[in-house]
């Protein structure tokens, strides 16, 4: 039987599953930043559109099922950050905080990361509109890796002495 974990342990878990979460946007980071040198432009050049296009078929298409376990952990975040929010042991303040960061970059990957991976991987769209989701992704991505900085940062500065 699977049983809640300890009121303790929740920041522990919510450090560990933003932990994995700030690595995996580091790794798609560090193709998204190609776009960095041609910010303004209406289209990227079609190296860069490859480039990232070819990882994202990788992780977001290829490497199915193993993509499901960034969502399994999103999830377990959120889940644990939910419960902590009623009765953790963190101040209130640092309860609600943590899962309001939280929300951001699991919606953001629902709505906006993973749909438009899997979009600009199949590179059917036109050069403008693989470049405005590569730059939509690089936004997102930023984000996202402040959020879960910042989620990290309250659960060191303000973890419960146990």
């Amino acid at each position: 039987m699977i049983t809640a974990p300890a009121t303790g342990h929740m920041p522990k878990l919510i450090t560990l599953g933003s932990g994995f979460l700030l690595a995996v946007l580091w790794a798609n980071l560090m193709f998204d930043i190609q776009v960095w040198p041609h910010w303004g432009n209406k289209t990227l050049p079609e190296e860069v559109l490859s480039s990232i296009a070819t990882y994202y078929a990788r992780v977001a298409i290829e490497a199915s099922p193993m993509g499901y376990l960034v969502g399994l952990v999103m999830l377990m975040t959120l889940a644990v950050s939910v419960r902590n929010v009623f009765v953790g042991l963190q101040p209130r303040w640092v309860r609600i905080a943590t899962f309001v960061l939280l929300i951001g970059p699991v919606v953001a990957a629902l709505t906006v990361i993973f749909p438009g991976a899997q979009k600009l991987a199949s590179r059917t769209d036109t050069l403008i509109v693989q470049s405005e989701l590569a730059f939509a992704l690089f936004t997102a991505h930023v984000a996202c890796f402040a959020a879960i900085l910042l989620v990290l940062a309250l659960q060191f500065l303000r973890a419960p002495r146990t």
